[in-house]
């Protein structure tokens, strides 16, 4: 059984004092392994996770995910360098699975998918304003100095930054401070929209470029928000 576990604790313990990313955790698992000559363990594991993130920065950097409650049912390999895991993940009410490495020197890279992620189960995605519902699959990977997402979505209801953008399929990538939205498809309404959109953290700017073959003017207006409209 373990409890009060606390991923930034273990880093430091390592000398590991810049690893942007962290996590409080209680759960039990059932392990095997062996000591000598190299230590290995592997476990079957069911844990709470709370408080779990992935910054660009340990200090004062941006939140590329933030999570309130985690639930993971799944398996685990330990090693002195690092682990390896497989695992059924619970985000609030939404399901998916997940499977990455955590080298403890070099970094992590975690791969994720869920046909069914609601943004009210997630506190941030790059510190923006987001609702609707998500279809995703991708990476999240980084070291100790930053963190990058590369994943492909499908968003449904979708609202970004109170930018009512409807259905809308992209590829995303968060990389040195941009988060970009390419290769978009959007239906909003009666119209079709694609282009992209790259928000730009360190200087607080959108840059975007979207066409439609198929425009409606009530699905402008729906699209802009009562927020941007005199």
């Amino acid at each position: 059984e373990v409890s009060n576990f606390d991923l930034q604790k273990l880093f430091l313990s390592m000398g590991l004092n810049n690893v942007p990313a962290g996590l409080l955790a209680t759960g039990q698992a059932s392990c095997s392994g062996v000591i000598q000559p190299n230590p290995t363990a592997s476990c079957r594991v069911q844990t709470d996770i709370e408080n779990f993130w992935v910054k660009t920065a340990l200090k004062g950097g941006l939140n590329i995910l933030k999570l309130k409650q985690v639930q993971l049912v799944g398996e685990t390999k330990f090693t002195k360098e690092g682990l390896t895991y497989k695992t059924d993940i619970q985000i609030g009410s939404s399901k998916g699975t997940s499977a990455g490495t955590v080298d403890f020197k070099n970094g992590f890279d975690i791969r994720y998918e869920t046909n069914g992620l609601n943004f009210n189960d997630v506190e941030s995605l790059a510190d923006l304003s987001i609702k609707g519902n998500l279809k995703i699959r991708g990476t999240t990977s980084g070291d100790t100095t930053g963190g990058i997402i590369s994943a492909n979505i499908s968003m449904h209801n979708s609202e970004i930054e109170d930018f009512r953008l409807g259905h809308f399929d992209s590829v995303i990538e968060y990389k040195k401070k941009h988060l970009k939205f390419g290769d978009l498809l959007g239906v909003v309404g009666k119209s079709a929209v694609s282009g992209f959109l790259n928000f730009n953290f360190s200087d607080s700017t959108l840059e975007g470029n979207l066409s439609s073959a198929l425009l409606n003017g009530e699905d402008v207006l729906q699209i802009l928000n009562n927020d941007f409209l005199p």
